[in-house]
């Protein structure tokens, strides 16, 4: 995440095929913004994934995005239908970091509504949904975000405006390349662009299984298998040392490893697939990067 980006939380079922279209085309909608990042909240499976992806991400969102299908199940009354569990209990720590932080948190909150039938809303859901926009179409929850997102002021947490972190990735091709094979060079760059040492610092780095790697130029990092179910078919490397500190205005330069794209890595689609790296920090948010491979081999490329 790029330092003066703001992140905006994306709470969107994940159930069923029509709450997963929706919500990443609201995800779209957000990172049109060129000053917001927008962070969509997705199935996880294990504690770790719980507590640095959603909770991190709601501690320090800038502001909050809620969408709640009808489900079939659950409800007595025919005119109520249940929602995701999940996001009303996000929607419900959101308001109380709110609370406790003192800050306001721009919200928008869209409940499904189907002819007579409602999204059933129950306890303190009740008065945090007070101003919940019914909605019966994707289009109508997208016009609203738009201007919303418009004319809405987004802020920065005031511990986060002086602890922020930074990168990007340089990929380049290395000499001695052939026409059925090309090695590349992965490197990332860690930069401090707040006011103050970000100290122990770590990072992931998680890449396509199926691309060859030189396993004698990994010398920084250990590989092992990601526990995320949406990172399956993935190889983790973790930094072996912690950078002991970057300080305010200072980059430091992390050497992952070389990897080799010859014909069978290219039929078989795996540039096709993204790399994905997270930084970690005791004092500073965490970031977490997504970029596709395809398009970043060549030359002296920066990211």
């Amino acid at each position: 995440m790029d330092a003066d980006k703001k992140i905006i939380f994306i709470a969107c079922g994940q159930r069923e095929l029509r709450e997963k279209d929706l919500g990443n085309k609201v995800f779209e909608v957000v990172r049109f913004h060129k000053n917001l990042e927008p962070f969509l909240a997705e199935d996880t499976h294990s504690f770790d994934g719980l507590t640095s992806k959603i909770f991190g991400n709601l501690e320090h969102c800038s502001g909050f995005i809620a969408i709640l299908h009808q489900r079939e199940d659950g409800a007595e009354n025919p005119k109520f239908r249940n929602s995701s569990l999940w996001i009303n209990q996000e929607i419900a720590i959101a308001a109380f970091l709110s609370f406790r932080e003192k800050r306001d948190i721009p919200v928008r909150v869209f409940v499904e509504t189907k002819g007579d039938v409602n999204v059933k809303v129950e306890g303190i859901l009740k008065y945090i949904m007070a101003n919940a926009i019914p909605f019966s179409s994707d289009e109508e929850v997208l016009e609203i975000l738009k201007k919303w997102l418009d004319e809405t002021k987004f802020s920065l947490r005031e511990e986060d405006r002086d602890c922020v972190l930074a990168s990007k990735r340089l990929i380049k091709l290395l000499p001695g390349y052939t026409g059925e094979k090309h090695t590349y060079r992965l490197d990332l760059e860690i930069a401090n662009v707040g006011k103050k040492t970000a100290r122990d610092v770590l990072c992931e780095v998680y890449f396509p299984f199926g691309i060859p790697r030189q396993e004698a130029s990994i010398k920084y990092f250990d590989a092992f298998e990601p526990k995320d179910e949406d990172l399956q078919g993935y190889v983790g490397f973790k930094l072996k040392r912690a950078i002991d500190k970057i300080l305010p205005g200072r980059t430091e330069s992390v050497y992952c490893f070389d990897f080799i794209v010859n014909h069978d890595v290219y039929f078989d689609g795996h540039t096709h697939k993204n790399m994905l790296w997270r930084i970690f920090a005791d004092n500073i948010s965490p970031i977490h990067n997504l970029a596709p491979l395809e398009g970043a081999m060549g030359e002296g490329i920066n990211f």
